[in-house]
């Protein structure tokens, strides 16, 4: 293994000891794929996975590994690389994706390492001058999943896989801000014993949930489905989508709906009105449900539109908002906060969806008239 070669080294991950690939962390590498087989191009070549196919060579930043499978002598590293992602205008444009334009973004994912690859590190110094060198300056905290593609299975199938989702696994955020905040959440859990039914581990602590109980129109449902695949019927896939459903439609089928539509439409939150200054702070100007504006909860307020600043470069990512423009000198928002606590019992098996004992939600939405986040 040549640390910082000039050519491709074959390093042969497979044949390192375990304990030497803890030197892999913080390395920049370049994966070469010597399998004259592989083609990128042909998009069924990768319909087995969701996530996208690496590009080679492929500048990744290895963050850590896992070598758990013994039996198999598989590999696996979690590292930082580049991937196409669709080039969004505005927060709409996800629902009707082109990728006739695409963009590089950073992802953090999990990759498997083939034994058909090659690489070589790339030193530090190195790269001011590599092809990538401009997103290299931009590699900051915030990540995607994974990038986008279109894949295509079956006899003519085609699926568009939009993953517009970013995180920052440890927002800047003052410890002792959020030890203040993580208190009172749990005292406010304490007195609230907000179970949900058995047997999940979830507790409200601030739920601007509603919940309401009204009827269904269904006629209005149809109408305004049929409407908006009206709107979008020359546009593919939709065309098929709207014969299909004119069609059911005529038979019947939607005479009697679904519990999950009926419980989508008749859903309702209660948000609360966030201020997002030009220079990012926020103001929150409206109460948010169930948490009261009283002097116990005065630094809990704080503690929240401090949080939600942070976050804002990833909403700015999403096209909710833009940040330092020279147009509005405000920016309003809708925001509902949730909090939860999760409590797990002996012989719950600890998932990443309950990483945290509090964690905060954030529901988003965007309407013609108005914003929510």
């Amino acid at each position: 293994m040549a640390a910082n070669g000039d050519a491709k080294t074959n390093p042969a991950f497979y044949k390192q000891p375990v304990t030497q690939l803890s030197n892999f962390i913080g390395q920049w590498v370049e994966i070469y794929n010597d399998n004259p087989h592989y083609n990128l191009t042909d998009r069924r070549n990768t319909t087995l996975s969701v996530l996208p196919p690496l590009k080679f060579p492929c500048l990744m930043q290895i963050v850590d590994y896992d070598y758990s499978n013994i039996v198999t002598q598989n590999i696996r590293l979690k590292c930082w690389l580049l991937e196409n992602e669709v080039n969004m205008s505005t927060v709409q444009s996800y629902f009707n994706p082109s990728f006739a334009n695409m963009e590089l973004t950073w992802v953090k994912r999990w990759v498997t390492f083939d034994q058909n690859w090659t690489f070589k590190f790339v030193d530090e110094s190195e790269l001011s001058s590599h092809p990538s060198a401009d997103f290299i300056r931009q590699k900051g905290e915030i990540y995607r999943i994974c990038g986008d593609r279109q894949v295509e299975y079956g006899d003519g199938g085609q699926s568009d896989l939009v993953y517009p989702i970013w995180i920052n696994e440890r927002l800047s955020f003052p410890e002792h801000r959020r030890q203040r905040l993580t208190r009172r959440l749990l005292e406010l859990n304490e007195q609230r014993q907000d179970f949900h039914p058995e047997p999940s581990p979830v507790e409200d602590i601030i739920d601007p949930d509603l919940l309401a109980c009204r009827p269904m129109n269904t006629r209005s449902w149809t109408e305004r489905h049929l409407k908006e695949l009206e709107e979008q019927k020359n546009t593919w896939p939709y065309e098929r989508d709207f014969r299909c459903f004119k069609r059911d439609l005529a038979q019947g089928e939607y005479d009697q709906l679904s519990d999950a539509i009926k419980l989508r439409e008749t859903y309702q939150w209660l948000p609360s009105e966030f201020i997002i200054k030009k220079d990012g702070k926020i103001d929150i100007c409206s109460p948010i449900y169930q948490l009261p504006v009283i002097s116990e909860n005065k630094q809990t307020y704080g503690d929240i539109a401090t949080i939600f600043s942070k976050m804002l470069p990833m909403f700015e990512k999403m096209k909710l908002i833009t940040l330092g423009g020279s147009g509005e000198e405000e920016t309003k928002l809708q925001v509902i906060v949730k909090a939860q606590s999760y409590n797990l019992k002996p012989g719950m098996i600890r998932t990443e969806k309950f990483r945290s004992v509090v964690s905060g939600n954030v529901s988003i939405e965007k309407r013609n008239l108005e914003r929510a986040v």
